[in-house]
């Protein structure tokens, strides 16, 4: 745990200089996991209250901890205030959550729109109400950007 605990440290220093923190993220979500997993309450509790307030951090090290299936830590009392777990299943990577989350433009929800349509059909989920929450954040995406006219000018439709 205090391997875990000082991995969070130096990739909350990356992330302040870069974009991306690559394998020290893998490293540390790793860790965290470990961690996580040994039930030793004070370090869990420390863990997880490295996390609190940095969302950039919290969300980089819920995707690092998806991609190496261990989703199920990424919970509120793990730390987790910003992002949840069912957000993983939305988005197929943390700078896609970042772009289709935040200060939303048209040109930006309906490039969000074609990628996720994208990522959802190389990606099918088998649980139907992970499927319906898709479903409707495509739908969110979609309102009043998405056209159905004959014509981009025709306002009838």
């Amino acid at each position: 745990c205090q391997t875990a605990l000082q991995d969070i440290t130096a990739v909350k220093k990356m992330l302040l200089h870069s974009d991306l923190a690559g394998n020290a993220l893998k490293q540390a979500a790793s860790n965290m996991s470990t961690c996580w997993s040994s039930n030793i309450g004070q370090y869990s509790d420390m863990a997880a209250d490295s996390l609190l307030g940095n969302e950039r951090l919290q969300v980089d090290l819920a995707f690092a901890l998806r991609d190496i299936d261990e989703a199920g830590w990424v919970a509120f009392n793990k730390g987790f205030e910003k992002i949840k777990d069912t957000d993983l299943s939305l988005y197929p990577n943390a700078k896609t959550y970042y772009k289709c989350t935040r200060h939303l433009n048209d040109d930006t929800k309906h490039q969000c729109y074609s990628r996720l349509k994208r990522y959802y059909a190389q990606h099918p989920l088998q649980d139907p109400s992970a499927r319906a929450v898709r479903r409707s954040t495509l739908d969110v995406l979609a309102a009043h950007v998405i056209c159905t006219c004959d014509s981009k000018d025709d306002k009838s439709d």
